[in-house]
C-alpha cells in the first residue's frame, strides 16, 4: 500500500455505501458484511492476507472464510464500487482478478466522457425571438372556409 494510502474503516465505507443508494444504514451495513464475506469465500489465503493489509482491521476480519452461502445483490455491487474506488490499484487488480466478471466490473473506476457541448437549436424558437413561424402574426389574413 502507498505511503498515503489510509485504509477505509468499516464505519466509512458503511456511510458510502448509504450514500450511494442503499436505503438505511442496517442495509448497507449488512450489504458490507456479506460482500466481505463473499471475497473471503473467493480469495485464496494469501490473497485474502493481501487484501487484509490494505483493509482497516474491522473490514479485514470480515474476510474471514465463512461457510455460509452468500447471496450478490445489487447493494453488493454499491459496495464493491465504494470497495474499488478505496483501496490501492494493487489490491483492486487482485479483486478483478478473482472475481467473476459480472462482479470485477464494479470495482473498475467510473470513467464520465465529456459532455457534448451545447449547441442552439437549429430553426424558429422563442429564445431566438422568431417563434415557429417563417411569417410575422401581423401578415396573417383571416381564414375563410369556402
Amino acid at each position: 500500500m502507498s505511503p498515503a494510502m489510509i485504509p477505509i474503516t468499516y464505519d466509512a465505507l458503511v456511510e458510502l455505501t448509504v450514500g450511494r443508494g442503499v436505503p438505511s444504514r442496517a442495509a448497507a451495513e449488512l450489504a458490507v458484511r456479506t460482500t466481505l464475506a463473499m471475497l473471503g469465500q473467493l480469495l485464496t489465503d494469501d490473497e485474502a492476507a493481501f487484501l487484509a493489509r490494505r483493509l482497516a482491521p474491522e473490514l479485514a476480519r470480515l474476510l474471514e472464510r465463512s461457510e455460509a452461502d452468500v447471496d450478490v445483490d445489487e447493494r453488493a455491487q454499491v459496495v464493491l464500487r465504494v470497495l474499488g474506488e478505496s483501496v490501492d490499484e494493487d489490491a483492486r487488480r487482485l479483486l478483478v482478478r478473482v472475481l467473476p466478471a459480472e462482479l470485477a466490473r464494479h470495482l473498475e473506476p467510473v470513467v464520465y466522457g465529456e459532455p457534448e457541448p451545447h449547441r442552439p437549436p437549429s430553426g424558429h424558437t422563442l429564445a431566438d425571438g422568431r417563434p415557429g413561424s417563417r411569417r410575422p402574426l401581423s401578415e396573417a389574413g383571416a381564414r375563410r372556409d369556402t
